[in-house]
């Protein structure tokens, strides 16, 4: 091996070495990103349940209808951001990354505060605590159970047929349809029968 050819290799070697360290700290990058954005996604829900719960709670204390507090609370406070946030969350992301985790928190924000008047609407709506509770284990079960496996297959057909914008509109449309049944639900009246 002739100097010139030595020269070249070790300016390959040392080229594909420098290349190699900026992949290294590029996936360094985007696995910390993804360790603070479900860190941070995480505790937007510690947070924004309870705070569902109290401003809910405290729509009671004003008077309000507690089946309409809840029901606004969630569709309006939960399904609403979310639906927003979903459409717009493709067009956010590429901004930069504290726009993509923005967006990320956004629409991370609305099933928790679902979650805090989720067990409290079955009861308003069947004024029968027995009742409700069976109504609420039911929609865990279709909303959770169902949901949580419907939900990413679709999500990710879509976004194989159609690209990754279309699945966040199919995933807003699905939050918009949770603010329409919510805000509908307190003109719903639930007649029991007498013995």
């Amino acid at each position: 091996m002739n100097r010139a050819e030595y020269e070249r290799k070790k300016r390959e070697y040392l080229a594909k070495k420098k290349r190699n360290q900026k992949i290294r700290v590029i996936l360094r990058w985007i696995v910390l990103v993804l360790v603070v954005a479900g860190i941070v996604a995480g505790l937007i829900g510690i947070a924004a349940t309870p705070i569902g719960g109290i401003i809910s709670d405290g729509l009671v204390k004003k008077g309000m209808i507690p089946l309409k507090a809840r029901a606004y609370t969630q569709g309006i406070l939960g399904f609403l951001i979310a639906a927003i946030s979903s459409f717009i969350f493709p067009f956010l992301a590429p901004v930069s990354y504290g726009a993509a985790i923005l967006g990320s928190l956004l629409c991370g924000w609305g099933v928790p505060v679902v979650n805090a008047t989720s067990g409290a609407i079955p009861v308003d709506l069947l004024n029968d605590p027995e009742a409700g509770g069976k109504l609420f284990g039911g929609t865990i079960l279709l909303g959770i159970g169902l949901g949580g496996i419907l939900v990413p297959s679709v999500a990710v057909a879509v976004a194989e047929a159609a690209g990754w914008n279309a699945a966040f509109a199919v995933l807003a449309i699905g939050a918009l349809v949770g603010t329409i049944i919510s805000v509908a639900l307190p003109k719903i009246r639930i007649v029991q029968e007498t013995d």
